[in-house]
């Protein structure tokens, strides 16, 4: 069995890419399903959040994003919403498919992907306003201190 503490947080990405179905939509709601991933399910990501405009974000995990990105596992498209405002949105490339392939072969039977396939069951249901509200929660950065 593969230690989970030594999977990456690139590796753990690209399986939850992976185990999202088509396409993650928008940053905002990426940032919220990592975060409660890792406080709330205790999947080994080391991303550190803090608190920002839309609850709980990590650069790191931007950074994290990107270079997927740059390395061409994922592609990330803008989309206007009605309302005018900018999504980007999320999804593996062929090469990111092939790429998980090996992950999970490498991981063998793990429970790190079962554990992931069932936090994101809950997750991907959820609207992003209660992404937001349940990341607030379970993030150590806002519970510092009281918010009233």
């Amino acid at each position: 069995m593969a230690n989970m503490s030594k999977i990456s947080d690139l590796a753990l990405l690209l399986l939850l890419f992976n185990y999202c179905g088509e396409k993650i939509l928008g940053r905002k709601r990426l940032q919220k399903i990592v975060c409660i991933l890792k406080y709330k399910y205790k999947i080994p990501f080391t991303f550190s959040f803090r608190r920002y405009f839309y609850g709980p974000y990590s650069t790191e995990l931007q950074y994290a994003v990107d270079t997927l990105r740059a390395a061409g596992l994922i592609t990330e498209e803008a989309e206007t919403t009605p309302e005018g405002y900018i999504i980007y949105n999320y999804k593996l490339t062929e090469e990111g498919k092939a790429f998980v392939s090996r992950i999970e072969n490498k991981l063998g039977e793990s429970d790190i992907k079962e554990q992931l396939k069932n936090a994101l069951k809950t997750l991907l249901s959820s609207s992003t306003e209660e992404l937001i509200l349940l990341a607030k929660q379970v993030t150590p950065a806002y519970q510092e201190e009281t918010i009233s």
